[in-house]
């Protein structure tokens, strides 16, 4: 596991140089810019962040590298997965208190949605599940253009649930949910954990058969 952990370092050490990016997007997304506005930071933030995290070793010396060194290929994977999820978490934390900082500045009452924050990070580990697998498959030769339409995919998606949370059918659903919120909650998350395992399992595979 000791090994496990100096990976996950490496990962967030390398994120590192994105820090002036990532904190100009905080801003921009969040509602300080954007007036009013608390889900566009936690559909566009948590993205930019996931992908800059994965792809930041993504050069072709560096996967060599990687490679070379006495630890499994499943475990690099690994270990790509929960540095993943831990900025995930990060991510959500950064786009909860960009908000909260927002209406303390204007004088608003605290805006907290709880649906809206673990929706956030369950829908953004499942976008990592997709993510992760494109990127073992295809790596150097395709993470550019996944990285682009991972993004357009983003952009798309927040549009479709703004349209969503403003929807007659949408507050419908949504109260269905709340009726019994335990039950659709342990559902919700078995299904992301499901998913994640497959994705994991999907992504070892491809590495394993990758000729670097």
């Amino acid at each position: 596991m000791h090994s496990i952990g100096g990976l996950m370092k490496k990962d967030f050490l390398l994120i590192r140089r994105f820090i002036w990016l990532l904190a100009i997007y905080a801003v921009v997304f969040s509602g300080i810019m954007q007036k009013g506005n608390h889900t566009l930071i936690y559909s566009l933030f948590p993205g930019l962040l996931l992908i800059l995290g994965i792809s930041s070793d993504s050069q072709r010396s560096a996967q060599q590298f990687l490679v070379s060194l006495p630890v499994p290929r499943n475990r690099l994977v690994l270990s790509k997965y929960l540095s993943s999820l831990i900025l995930v978490v990060a991510a959500v934390l950064i786009a909860t208190g960009m908000n909260f900082a927002s209406d303390l500045l204007y004088g608003h009452p605290v805006h907290l949605d709880l649906m809206l924050i673990v929706g956030t990070f369950l829908s953004m580990v499942v976008f990592m599940s997709i993510y992760l697998p494109f990127f073992y498959w295809l790596g150097l030769k395709g993470f550019q253009v996944v990285n682009v339409v991972m993004m357009i995919a983003i952009m798309v998606a927040n549009g479709v649930m703004t349209s969503l949370l403003t929807a007659s059918d949408f507050r419908f659903l949504q109260d269905r949910f709340l009726e019994q919120p335990g039950l659709s909650w342990i559902f919700l998350i078995l299904l992301t954990l499901l998913v994640s395992v497959i994705s994991y399992l999907i992504s070892c595979r491809a590495f394993r058969t990758r000729d670097l």
